[in-house]
């Protein structure tokens, strides 16, 4: 694995391009842009030495309409083979997270963009860390580590939960979603965090109740995820989980999207709970919704994901359930992209 840091300048709400020199054995990419608390950021282009353009401000055949805006201000990179889109003050993407792309080796190139909440376009720097996945092939074989936090909803915590037989089915069902991809899940850790956490009532503007819980994250490798009774706010508590970003972070703690927040309370069945854990880890390692229930016509970028309502037993799919459900080749191709899967190739350098 690579480790880049670059600072990247933007003017008017755009940065010229910066070249990205990748090793021959490169398979992935995952661009994190750390920028200024409130602001929205995305990465507007990612091209390569052979022509590719994975990310384009306008891609080919993409027509704006007029709802696009909702789904980013650079819809354009929504839309673009190799999905981009933006996220409120630390902003991931993974190259590839669509398995019919690749990355090899030369001189890539690519672009962020910013803009304040409110849609004005910004300049100054920002902080862009560069993980660059080193392999001989693409893994088939590997193990994502879980760092799991407790508020003390269900009763659970960093003593009780290991031994918990509820905690133990939630666990298990999550395990279940990864293993025919030969992906193993495993419990690394178990803390405790502030009760104080236990109900998440803020989940928007700057240093919200959720950043700061995502902050109290530990580890740089595998997975941070804390449970929580309820999130709250305008949305009424009807949320089963959010992810810090599609992907997050990755391999780096202590930020305000550093997690995935689960709750224990809108469904307490343990299956339900670790349907919600597999879901929001999928997001986390750079999976996105097969189809967005709310916003019809928008699927994700994989082929063999069915659209629409075909796909509500993907493990995906925008809808909790304790009934059947699974993953594709496809999404298993990008979560063995993602720099946070530990594999059995070496391919850490």
């Amino acid at each position: 694995m690579d480790f880049i840091e670059q600072t990247v300048t933007l003017t008017n709400g755009k940065s010229d391009e910066v070249i990205l020199d990748l090793p021959e054995d490169a398979i992935s990419v995952t661009l994190i842009t750390l920028g200024a608390e409130g602001n929205i950021y995305t990465a507007l282009q990612f091209s390569g030495p052979e022509g590719q353009v994975h990310i384009s401000e306008q891609p080919i055949g993409y027509s704006p309409s007029p709802t696009d805006q909702f789904l980013s201000p650079w819809p354009g990179a929504f839309f673009s083979p190799n999905r981009a889109t933006p996220n409120e003050t630390i902003s991931g993407v993974l190259i590839p997270n669509n398995p019919e792309l690749e990355i090899t080796g030369g001189e890539w190139r690519y672009r962020i963009a910013g803009s304040t909440a409110q849609g004005s376009p910004i300049s100054g720097d920002v902080d862009v860390t560069v993980l660059v996945k080193r392999a001989a092939e693409l893994p088939t074989c590997g193990r994502l580590d879980m760092h799991f936090y407790f508020t003390g909803s269900k009763g659970w915590t960093a003593e009780t939960a290991p031994d918990n037989p509820e905690f133990q089915a939630a666990f298990e069902r999550m395990a279940a979603f990864y293993a025919p991809l030969n992906i193993e899940v495993r419990a690394a850790s178990f803390d405790d965090v502030s009760a104080d956490y236990a109900v998440v009532d803020g989940i928007q503007g700057a240093n919200n109740e959720m950043h700061q819980l995502f902050a109290e994250s530990l580890y740089n490798d595998g997975v941070n995820l804390f449970f929580v009774e309820r999130i709250g706010g305008q949305f009424g508590g009807s949320i089963g989980g959010i992810s810090g970003g599609v992907p997050g972070p990755n391999l780096i703690s202590g930020t305000s999207r550093s997690g995935v927040v689960v709750t224990t309370d809108l469904d307490p069945n343990p299956q339900a709970i670790g349907h919600i854990m597999g879901h929001e880890t999928g997001h986390f390692l750079g999976l996105f919704h097969t189809s967005e229930a709310l916003i019809p016509g928008v699927n994700d970028p994989i082929p063999d994901t069915p659209e629409g309502q075909a796909s509500n037993t993907n493990l995906m799919y925008p809808t909790v359930t304790d009934g059947e459900a699974s993953m594709t080749e496809g999404q298993g191709t990008v979560l063995y992209h993602n720099a946070t899967l530990t594999t059995d190739l070496g391919d850490a350098k």
